[in-house]
C-alpha cells in the first residue's frame, strides 16, 4: 500500500480498484488499529508550512530594539569612564528586560497556536463499519470519508459514491464553477480539473454527498505539492494592537523630547554630562512601556483560552475587541436556543392522530406503514450510537420509524437507493427513488405548505384518496394546528413510478401520507441568557425556518417579544429602507432561509447596530463574513461556516455566546487597566526626576534605580492586571462603542489624578530624606516610595468605580506586589546589591514613613470610590433597563399579511 505518487493515476481506475490497491474496504472502512498504525507510518494529514521563528531569534530581537541600544550604549559609555559596577548593573538590566519581554512573547505564541489547534477542522470516516467524527489531521491513506454539504474535503480521495455531488475546487484550479462529481474512471491523462471521480484536499462540497477512499494525504496532496513552498503567514494584528503600536510610537517621541530636556537642564544646572546622558536614557527606557505589545497579545491570548474552556473558540484575535460592543445578536433557534434533539411528538394520518412517542400494538398497516417507510428512506442519517449520527430532524425520523415497528436498516436493505434530490433551502424538500420487490417508488418529505400542492392524493388506510382544495385545506390547518402547538411539521408523502420517469416529474402527483410533528425541547438555560444579554443592552433575535406560528410560541417560551415578525417572503420583497423598519423592531424572524440572513446583516448595520450572526450550513458563510462577529457551529456545522467565521461554539449553545460577550467585555476592561497603570506609572517616574532636577538642580533617582523600577512595574504587577475577574455590573453596562481607545479623555483622570498622588509622595520622601541627611537618603527615600507608591495604585486600577473591599480576590496580583516588595527590600539589604544600586539599610522609622507615603493612591482613590463621586466621574456606564433600548413587539402589531 502507497500513497499516491505522480506515477499513480488513481482517477483512472475504478473505485473498487482503488480501495484494493489501498487495502481498504468500502463499505466498513479501516479498522481503528490499522488507522492507528497507518497514521503512525505516514505522519499527520497536515499541509508543510514554513517553518515559525525560531526561538534564538526571537530572543535576539529583544536586544535589537532601538531603546535597549541606547542602553547598551549608556553601559559602554560608563565601562569607558571605569564605571564597572553601573555598567554591569545597567547590562544585568537590559537582560532581565529583554528576558521577561522573550518569556511573554513565547507564551503569547503558545497560546495562540493552542487556541488553533482547537480551530481545527474535521471529518467523517468509516471505522470498523461505523462512521466516525475525527481530526481532520488523523485521517489516513485507505480511510473511506463521506462528504455532504459543506464539508471541506480532508484529503485526496478517490469517489466511490456521487449523489448530486458537486465540489468548488476554485482554491486548486481557479475556477470558480462547481464541478459535478462521477465515480466513473478516466483517462490516464485527463487534466486535474477536469477528474471528476476525484475529490481533492481543501476543496469545498457544496452540494449533495458523497463518499470516497483517501489516496493521498498531507504533503502527498495535490494541495499539498503546492503548499510546500509557500511560507507560513504571520498573525494579523489585532486593531487594538495597531492602536497601541500608534499610540508607543507617540510616547517614543515624546519621551525621547522630554529626556532631551532633561538632559539639556541637568547640564545647564552644572551637573556631570555623562551623568546626565545615564539618567535621560534610562529614563527614556523607563518611561516608555515596550512591553505593551507582548503583555497585550498575553492578556488577549489568556482571555481567549478561558472562553475555549466555556466552549467558545475565537478564531480571529480581533473578534475579541468587537465582542464588547455587539448590540444585536442574530441567533439561530435550532440547536443554539434548543437542545438539537428533535423528537418526534405526533403523527397526523388521515384517519386521525397518534402519540409518536408510544409503541403500536401490532406491525404497522396501510397510510401509518408508508408514512414511516418514507421517514427511514427519504433519510441520510445513521442509528449510531445514543445520539445518531447526521441531521437531528432526519435522526427523529429514523428513531421514529424504529419506535412504530419500520426498521430503518430493514427497510434500506429491501429497497436500496437509485437516485435522490437533495434537500436545500430554495426546494424545501427532499427525495429519494427506491427499488423495492421489482418495483421503482419515490419518497419525498418537505415544508407542508410546498408538499401539499403537489399532491394530488391522500392515503387513507390502504387506499390513495383524491386531494382537491378542501381536502388541501384540511391537511393544512392540522399542520398550522400541530405548529401552534410549538412543534416543526413535515409532511411526507410517495408516488410509484412506472417505466422511466424524468427528474422532473417524480415530485409531480404525489400520494400524501401523512404529517409528522417534532420538537426540540429548549435548552434549560436559554431563556436566562436571552434575559442577561437584554440586561447588557444587547437584543437577541430568534432565526427560524419554523412556521411563524411555531416561532411565535417558542419566542414566547424565551421571553422575546413576538409581536412583530418578519417572514423570509418579506426579506425578500422589501426594499432596503422598509426592510429597515422591520428588522428595527421585530425580535423573531420565520421562515429564514440562508440566503435571507445576509439581507438581515446588513440591514442591522446600516442601522449602525454591532451584529454577531450565527450559521452552520454553506449558504451562512455570506452572511458569517458579513456580520461583526460570525458565530459558527462546532457541533454539526460545516467547514465552510466554520472558515468564514470569528468563533466557534464548540456546544452550539447561545449561553455560550452570552458568556464570550461578557468575557470580551472583560479582556477589554483588564488591557485598558493595564494600560492606565503602565502609562500612569511611566510618565510618573519622568515627572518626578524632571521636578527634582527643576527644583533643586539633583537627580532624584540614579540610571539603575530608574531601570529597577521600570522592571518592577512594567512586569509582574501590570501582567496581574490582566487577569483581574470580570466586575460585577459588567453585563449591565450598554456595548461599548467600536470607536472608543483605550485611551480616551475620562483617562486623564486616573492618569493625571493618581499619577500627582505617585509624584506627591515620592517628592515628599526626597525632601524629608534631603533635609534629614543629604542627597544620598533622599534618593533612598524616594526610590522605594516610587516603588511603594506604583505597588499601591496597582490595587486602585483595578476597578474604576468599586473598593477592593467589593471585589473578588486577585491572587496574582498580590503575589506580583508581594514579589516586587521582596525585590525592593533585597536591593537594600542584600551586600552584594547595595553598592550595584547605591543603597544602605533604612530604619524602621525610614520604613514606617515610605509604607505611609506609598499608601496614599490607594487611600484617597478608595475614600473616592466609596464617597460615589468615582460613579459620576464615569458615566455611561449601566445599561438601560431591561426592554428601554431594544423595545421590540411594544409597538403596534405588523399589518402587512403573514406577519404572527
Amino acid at each position: 500500500m502507497t500513497q499516491a505518487t505522480d506515477a499513480i493515476t488513481w482517477h483512472a481506475r475504478s473505485g473498487a480498484e482503488a480501495a484494493r490497491a489501498l487495502e481498504s474496504d468500502a463499505e466498513r472502512g479501516l479498522t481503528a488499529h490499522e488507522a492507528e498504525r497507518r497514521l503512525e507510518r505516514w505522519g499527520p494529514n497536515e499541509l508543510p508550512e514554513a517553518a515559525g521563528r525560531r526561538w534564538l531569534s526571537a530572543l535576539i530581537e529583544q536586544f535589537t530594539q532601538f531603546l535597549v541600544v541606547v542602553l547598551v550604549a549608556a553601559a559602554a559609555v560608563s565601562l569607558a569612564l571605569g564605571e564597572y559596577l553601573d555598567a554591569g548593573a545597567i547590562l544585568a538590566i537590559i537582560v532581565l528586560n529583554g528576558l521577561l519581554g522573550f518569556f511573554q512573547e513565547y507564551r503569547a505564541e503558545r497560546a495562540l497556536q493552542a487556541l488553533r489547534s482547537m480551530a481545527a477542522p474535521t471529518a467523517t470516516v468509516l471505522r470498523d463499519g461505523t462512521p466516525q467524527r475525527v481530526r481532520a489531521d488523523a485521517v489516513v491513506p485507505g480511510d473511506v470519508v463521506q462528504l455532504a454539504d459543506g464539508d471541506i474535503v480532508p484529503a485526496d480521495a478517490r469517489l466511490l459514491e456521487s449523489a448530486g455531488l458537486r465540489v468548488n475546487e476554485a482554491a486548486l484550479t481557479g475556477e470558480s464553477v462547481p464541478v459535478d462529481k462521477s465515480v466513473d474512471a478516466l483517462a490516464a491523462e485527463t487534466d486535474l480539473a477536469e477528474r471528476r471521480c476525484m475529490g481533492y484536499q481543501g476543496t469545498l462540497v457544496v452540494h449533495g454527498r458523497g463518499k470516497g477512499v483517501v489516496v493521498a494525504t498531507g504533503a502527498q496532496t495535490e494541495m499539498g505539492k503546492i503548499a510546500a513552498s509557500v511560507g507560513k503567514q504571520p498573525i494579523a494584528r489585532t486593531p487594538l494592537q495597531h492602536r497601541l503600536a500608534g499610540m508607543g510610537r507617540w510616547l517614543v517621541y515624546g519621551t525621547a523630547g522630554l529626556c532631551g530636556v532633561v538632559f539639556a537642564v541637568g547640564v545647564v544646572r552644572g551637573l556631570d554630562a555623562t551623568d546626565m546622558f545615564l539618567t535621560a536614557a534610562s529614563l527614556a527606557v523607563a518611561a516608555i512601556p515596550e512591553g505593551l505589545p507582548a503583555a497585550t497579545t498575553i492578556v488577549l491570548a489568556l482571555g481567549l483560552q478561558r472562553m475555549a474552556r466555556q466552549h467558545t473558540i475565537i478564531r480571529r484575535l480581533s473578534a475579541v475587541e468587537t465582542l464588547g460592543s455587539v448590540t444585536v445578536i442574530c441567533v439561530d433557534k435550532t440547536g443554539t436556543l434548543t437542545q438539537n434533539r428533535m423528537e418526534a411528538r405526533e403523527l397526523w394520518l388521515a384517519s386521525g392522530a397518534i402519540d409518536a412517542r408510544e409503541r403500536q400494538d401490532g406491525p404497522p398497516q396501510g397510510a401509518l406503514r408508508a408514512a414511516l417507510l418514507t421517514a427511514a428512506l427519504c433519510n441520510d442519517a445513521e442509528l449510531s450510537g445514543a445520539t445518531g449520527l447526521g441531521d437531528p430532524t432526519e435522526v427523529a425520523l429514523l428513531e421514529l420509524a424504529e419506535r412504530l415497528g419500520v426498521g430503518p436498516v430493514e427497510a434500506r436493505r429491501a429497497a436500496p437507493r437509485e437516485l435522490e434530490a437533495p434537500f436545500s433551502a430554495e426546494r424545501a424538500r427532499m427525495t429519494v427513488v427506491c427499488r423495492g420487490d421489482g418495483e421503482r417508488t419515490a419518497y419525498t418529505k418537505g415544508a407542508p405548505e410546498v408538499l401539499v400542492p403537489l399532491a394530488t392524493a391522500l392515503l387513507d388506510g390502504g387506499r390513495a384518496a383524491p386531494l382537491d382544495e378542501a381536502g388541501r385545506e384540511r391537511v393544512l390547518e392540522a399542520a398550522a394546528e400541530m405548529a401552534r402547538r410549538g412543534m416543526r411539521v413535515l409532511a411526507l408523502a410517495q408516488r410509484r413510478l412506472d417505466g422511466e420517469t424524468s427528474a422532473e416529474e417524480i415530485e409531480r402527483e404525489l400520494v400524501l401520507t401523512g404529517l409528522v410533528g417534532l420538537a426540540d425541547p429548549l435548552r434549560s438555560e436559554a431563556a436566562q441568557a436571552i434575559q442577561a444579554a437584554l440586561e447588557a443592552g444587547i437584543r437577541p433575535v430568534m432565526i427560524t425556518g419554523d412556521h411563524p406560528v411555531t416561532a411565535c410560541a417558542i419566542a414566547d417560551a424565551l421571553g422575546l417579544p413576538t409581536r412583530r415578525v418578519v417572514v423570509g417572503r418579506d426579506i425578500e420583497e422589501l426594499p432596503d429602507e422598509e426592510l429597515e423598519r422591520e428588522v428595527a423592531e421585530a425580535s423573531v424572524f420565520a421562515r429564514v432561509s440562508s440566503e435571507h440572513k445576509l439581507r438581515i446583516v446588513e440591514a442591522y448595520r446600516r442601522l449602525g447596530e454591532i451584529v454577531a450572526m450565527t450559521g452552520d450550513g454553506v449558504n451562512d458563510a455570506p452572511a458569517l463574513r458579513s456580520a461583526h462577529i460570525g458565530v459558527a457551529m462546532g457541533q454539526g456545522g460545516t467547514d465552510v461556516a466554520r472558515e468564514a467565521s470569528d468563533m466557534v461554539l464548540t456546544d452550539n449553545n447561545f449561553s455560550s455566546i452570552v458568556a464570550a460577550v461578557e468575557e470580551g467585555r472583560t479582556v477589554y476592561d483588564n488591557i485598558r487597566k493595564f494600560v492606565h497603570y503602565l502609562l500612569t506609572c511611566n510618565v510618573a517616574e519622568v515627572a518626578v526626576v524632571f521636578l527634582v532636577l527643576v527644583a533643586v538642580g539633583e537627580t532624584a533617582l540614579l540610571p539603575i534605580q530608574i531601570l529597577f523600577v521600570n522592571l518592577l512595574t512594567d512586569g509582574l504587577p501590570a501582567l496581574a492586571l490582566g487577569t483581574e475577574p470580570p466586575e460585577a455590573g459588567i453585563m449591565r453596562r450598554r456595548p461599548r462603542p467600536p470607536s472608543a481607545g483605550i485611551l480616551t479623555a475620562q483617562s486623564l483622570v486616573p492618569l493625571l489624578g493618581i499619577g500627582t498622588m505617585v509624584v506627591a509622595p515620592t517628592i515628599g520622601a526626597y525632601a524629608w530624606g534631603h533635609a534629614s541627611a543629604g542627597d544620598e537618603l533622599a534618593r533612598d527615600l524616594a526610590f522605594a516610595t516610587l516603588v511603594g507608591t506604583q505597588l499601591a495604585a496597582s490595587f486602585a486600577f483595578r476597578s474604576p468605580t468599586r473598593s477592593i473591599l467589593a471585589l473578588v480576590y486577585n491572587l496574582w496580583l498580590v503575589g506580583a506586589v508581594i514579589a516586587s516588595a521582596l525585590s525592593l527590600l533585597a536591593v537594600f539589604y542584600v551586600p552584594f546589591l547595595q553598592p550595584v544600586f547605591d543603597t544602605e539599610p533604612l530604619s524602621a522609622w525610614h520604613w514606617l514613613g515610605i509604607a505611609g507615603l506609598s499608601m496614599t493612591p490607594l487611600v484617597v482613590v478608595e475614600a473616592i470610590k466609596l464617597s460615589g463621586l468615582a460613579q459620576r466621574l464615569e458615566p455611561g456606564e449601566l445599561s438601560p433597563r431591561v426592554g428601554e433600548r431594544h423595545s421590540a413587539g411594544t409597538g403596534p402589531s405588523s399589518s402587512r399579511p403573514g406577519h404572527g
